[in-house]
């Protein structure tokens, strides 16, 4: 009778696999990654959305959209700063299933004499900190969504001022469908270069609260802009009446906000309820994730209450997530030419370019 007995693998055979087995997972990580990103995107895609959706309901309500900066008026009389103001997007709070919220806002503002406005942060009644640090995932776009802190980002998608440097007490200078105070409010109506080619709102990324080191989406400041002074006088906002942009000036103040990033914020998009660019206001004035830093002209500035290029940002690869006015969500890309992108901004420059 013949002997049989079973045969095992070789050291060698058994190399083999594990290296084929390795070469498999490399092959299927990247196609891992890439689904995981496309839920992200769609994700992010649906926050914004019910935003843009939120926005419509409050136009219809209110017959207008909101401005970005609505300031108290405390006992004395007079009004808080614009930059103490609250944002657009603690006015919608109503229209996103955050009813309770809202009312507790609501509530803080009558029950203090608020002379700081949303950052009033004494103890007691008056405190809006636990407030504005709410969580809303809605907010928050969930690719750039890792920050930790109460002191982290919590607002990814900021409305448009247009294709300006913004910050300005000129109407005529308030280009987007959202402007800065009262008298500045939009209808339907005034977006004259239509719905379907005019930004609502775009992507930014989130700070993560540490100044000593400079990261994308940190914004510079300190950086004049080309042709203007310092402190801005009246005739200086860019772009001023007749020109709409200039790609040669705009490409010079990226290269010198480069230079400047050693004095820059760290905190981008820390509060929903502060009104101030780069917190929950954007501009068209470069494109979306410009080479070049986000940056504004105020040199001591403690938050970015100041004119500047505060461009759409996002981790999502190839662009950035933007909502039109007539609601509808889409990405545009790093490489739209930046007098497209600028009109895509304007309401009613009388371009109705549509997204390539």
């Amino acid at each position: 009778m013949s002997e049989s007995r079973s045969r095992g693998f070789t050291l060698v055979e058994l190399l083999v696999v594990i290296a084929i087995i390795g070469i498999l997972v490399a092959l299927l990580l990247p196609a891992v990654q890439a689904a995981r990103e496309a839920a992200r995107r769609m994700s992010c895609s649906n926050n914004m959305k019910n935003i843009a959706l939120a926005f419509h309901n409050y136009h219809d309500t209110h017959k207008k959209f909101p401005i970005y900066s609505n300031r108290l008026v405390h006992a004395g009389g007079t009004q808080v700063a614009v930059w103490e103001g609250f944002s657009a997007h603690s006015l919608i709070l109503p229209f996103m299933e955050q009813s309770p919220l809202y009312d507790r806002i609501e509530t803080q503002k009558k029950s203090v004499n608020v002379v700081w406005g949303w950052r009033h942060n004494f103890t007691g009644t008056g405190n809006f900190d636990a407030l504005r640090r709410t969580k809303i995932a809605a907010f928050v776009c969930p690719s750039d969504g890792s920050k930790s802190g109460v002191e982290a980002g919590n607002c990814s998608y900021a409305v448009s001022e247009g294709c300006a440097l913004g910050w300005s007490n000129s109407n005529a200078r308030n280009n987007g469908v959202f402007g800065r105070e009262t008298g500045f409010e939009r209808a339907m109506q005034d977006i004259t270069d239509g719905t379907a080619n005019t930004i609502l709102m775009g992507e930014q990324l989130l700070g993560d609260h540490d100044n000593g080191f400079y990261r994308p989406g940190d914004i510079v400041r300190g950086v004049n802009f080309p042709g203007s002074q310092v402190p801005l006088p009246n005739d200086s906002y860019w772009p001023v009446t007749g020109v709409l942009y200039n790609a040669t000036e705009v490409q010079a103040y990226g290269i010198a906000c480069l230079a400047g990033i050693g004095n820059h914020h760290s905190h981008g998009g820390r509060d929903w309820m502060a009104p101030m660019p780069a917190q929950t206001v954007m501009n068209t004035v470069a494109p979306p994730n410009w080479q070049y830093p986000s940056c504004q002209v105020c040199v001591p500035c403690g938050w970015m209450d100041s004119q500047g290029v505060f461009p759409a940002r996002s981790r999502h690869p190839g662009g950035a997530m933007h909502a039109l006015a007539d609601g509808s969500v889409t990405v545009i890309t790093n490489t739209i030419d930046g007098q497209v992108y600028c009109h895509l901004g304007n309401r009613g420059d009388g371009q109705s370019v549509s997204i390539p």
